[in-house]
């Protein structure tokens, strides 16, 4: 990841998220892009926004003040087709919660506390779904690991998070080298995953995905991967 001091290009990542945006399409998901939000530079990454379980959408706050605006236009966006239920104490990212093998993984975080991480399990167990704490060193902790389907668990290897998949899954990894495109956005046996990263790439290849390439360099320039910019449901 290249970090916050790199310029970032703004013609291309408008033109990278037409293609993620396109992607999801292609994929035969209805896709809402929400409009730019003036003042507010990380509103692209809606996925930190609002947790979605069954029918029903956790509206998450924010630790960074600069973020607190962008929640109206998710719950804007969410709000004709899913129950909304607000958070009221604690901070919670969306990227620090992981849907996978019947359970639900969450980052205690810089971002996300343990009082919102209470608030998040009591909504998980509304819908019969368990919470497991993980320590993140990191902004995220689907910045190493993502769920390329619902039985399926990908992470970096190195960092011990094969231990805290749920039991029954698949455990796919990618290389220390490659912990960026630890990150896939999958569907129905389809992934996307970061363009560069060629080892994690056949590994989901040979595990039976559809994979896709996108280059999402922009974006990882403001420390986002590709999950941050979607809420699937």
């Amino acid at each position: 990841m290249e970090g916050r001091s790199a310029q970032v290009d703004l013609e291309l990542l408008v033109r990278q998220h037409a293609e993620i945006a396109g992607t999801l399409r292609g994929w035969g998901l209805a896709t809402t892009v929400l409009d730019p939000l003036a003042g507010a530079p990380d509103a692209c990454f809606v996925e930190d926004r609002a947790v979605v379980i069954g029918d029903e959408a956790l509206i998450t706050r924010s630790a960074a003040p600069s973020r607190s605006v962008e929640s109206a236009s998710v719950v804007s966006a969410l709000s004709s087709e899913l129950r909304l239920t607000h958070m009221r104490e604690g901070t919670l990212d969306g990227g620090d919660v992981l849907q996978v093998g019947g359970g639900v993984l969450v980052g205690s975080s810089h971002r996300s506390n343990a009082k919102g991480i209470a608030e998040l399990r009591h909504f998980a167990a509304r819908h019969g779904m368990e919470v497991t704490v993980v320590d993140v060193r990191g902004l995220h902790l689907k910045c190493v690991c993502s769920a390329p389907a619902p039985d399926a668990f990908l992470c970096a290897e190195g960092l011990g998070l094969e231990r805290v998949a749920p039991s029954g899954v698949r455990v796919l990894t990618s290389p220390p080298e490659e912990a960026y495109a630890s990150n896939v956005v999958g569907w129905n046996g389809r992934v996307m995953v970061a363009a560069g990263y060629p080892v994690t790439a056949e590994r989901l290849f040979a595990a039976g995905f559809a994979v896709t390439a996108i280059d999402n360099s922009e974006f990882a320039k403001r420390d986002g991967s590709l999950t941050c910019l979607s809420v699937l449901y």
